[in-house]
């Protein structure tokens, strides 16, 4: 069975292909204008998306790197202070998955930076191009308030009026002027 919502996307689908192909080559080409621009400032949100889509990512796992870089440094602590109490020897302590953890912790941190700074970049280049960017201007369709449409009607009522009071008295002073004609006859 077919989905409804499919079907009545594929007949939208359809009806914008028939209305494009009706469209002069004028406004097809302004259509096509159109498409592009529509087609990069998607790219460009889908740019900023993705950067701050991985500062989001980033950020889980910097907590996580956080949390483990925490957990060695109190395991280090305990090692070290049970070294200085004399309960172990120095060589069984080992620093090295501390020292991974707070790699892992800062590398998270860059990343993250440069992510951030990557968005605030795009923002400010889509910002500028659309400053210094001159856009096809299209003319507003001109529409009449109500109030202005109501005055124009009835001005055309007392137009259409007058019209008739002169349509109708020509056609009196030509009657009146026949039939003064006939009777001198």
């Amino acid at each position: 069975m077919n989905n409804p919502m499919i079907t009545s996307q594929m007949a939208q689908t359809q009806q914008q292909q028939a209305m494009m192909q009706q469209r002069p080559p004028q406004n097809l080409q302004q259509t096509q204008d159109q498409q592009q621009q529509h087609q990069q400032q998607q790219q460009q949100q889908e740019f900023k998306l993705d950067s701050i889509s991985r500062v989001k990512n980033h950020y889980g796992q910097m907590k996580d790197a956080l949390m483990e870089s925490l957990s060695y440094g109190a395991t280090n602590l305990t090692g070290n202070n049970q070294v200085d109490q004399g309960n172990r020897n120095a060589g069984e302590v080992q620093h090295a998955r501390f020292e991974e953890s707070i790699e892992k912790f800062y590398t998270l941190c860059d990343q993250m930076e440069l992510n951030l700074r990557t968005a605030i970049d795009s923002q400010l280049q889509a910002k500028a191009s659309q400053l210094n960017t001159n856009l096809i201007s299209i003319p507003p369709v001109e529409v009449q308030k109500y109030a202005h449409y109501l005055s124009t009607i009835r001005n055309q009522v007392v137009f259409a009026k007058d019209i008739h009071t002169a349509l109708v008295d020509a056609a009196a002073m030509t009657t009146s002027v026949i039939t003064t004609m006939d009777t001198s006859n």
